[in-house]
């Protein structure tokens, strides 16, 4: 897919938009990392959301199963008139194009977070060749979200449980209930709802281990939370 000038994501309103109406300010057909970057379904926001990295994929996913998260919003765009002030002021080059974070994450108590993702400590290394075009950029967004009160964090997927993002994943596929088809898919839907716990960080669960001498007990537990919601 053709790259869209930062003016043309502008009138289609990106990261205007509120609830499912909400589109990052880059879409994952629109980079050329084809084999990282990904559009995936929130079930409760009942949208795409696009992520650019497996990264942002993990982290996305970690974060939704959160209790005390609200609203994620990926590839969040900034003010251009803001990050020129702030190259000014630091003497940074003015970037080209219109920046963007992540994530910004607002969570039930009212607060945000601007979070970016990146693949690891590396990157940091002054024998790095990214080394001061990232130290720069990632200042750029402190600074920015400093002046709007949010505070930013960096998160490298080195540090993210691949293994708890990828069993969230697996059972928030069946977050609606008219995706589910047997008691396995019962059982990641109530696992998706929380409706039962089970450690899902330590390895990738078996699911079909888990049924095995269960489904009654199964059933009947979907049958009272989904009659119940």
């Amino acid at each position: 897919m053709k790259r869209k000038s930062d003016k043309t994501k502008l009138a289609e309103g990106r990261c205007l938009g509120g609830g499912d109406q909400y589109i990052g300010f880059i879409k994952a057909n629109e980079i050329g990392s084809i084999g990282t970057s990904s559009a995936v379904y929130d079930p409760i926001a009942g949208r795409t959301v696009d992520t650019l990295s497996m990264g942002e994929k993990e982290f996305f996913w970690i974060m939704r199963y959160r209790d005390d998260v609200e609203l994620i919003q990926e590839q969040m765009m900034l003010s251009s008139d803001t990050v020129r002030k702030i190259c000014e002021e630091h003497g940074f080059r003015i970037p080209r194009n219109r920046l963007s974070t992540d994530f910004l994450i607002t969570f039930r108590d009212g607060s945000r977070v601007a979070y970016s993702v990146k693949s690891g400590s590396d990157d940091f290394t002054p024998d790095s060749p990214k080394y001061g075009k990232i130290l720069i950029r990632q200042y750029v967004e402190l600074e920015y979200w400093k002046r709007y009160g949010v505070d930013f964090k960096i998160v490298l997927r080195e540090n993210l449980n691949k293994t708890l993002a990828a069993n969230i994943e697996h059972c928030m596929a069946y977050y609606d209930s008219a995706h589910v088809t047997g008691t396995e898919t019962m059982l990641k839907y109530l696992v998706a709802h929380k409706a039962v716990s089970i450690p899902m960080d330590g390895e990738i669960v078996r699911f079909a281990s888990l049924v095995r001498g269960n489904e009654d007990q199964i059933r009947e537990a979907f049958r009272r939370y989904h009659d119940g919601r």
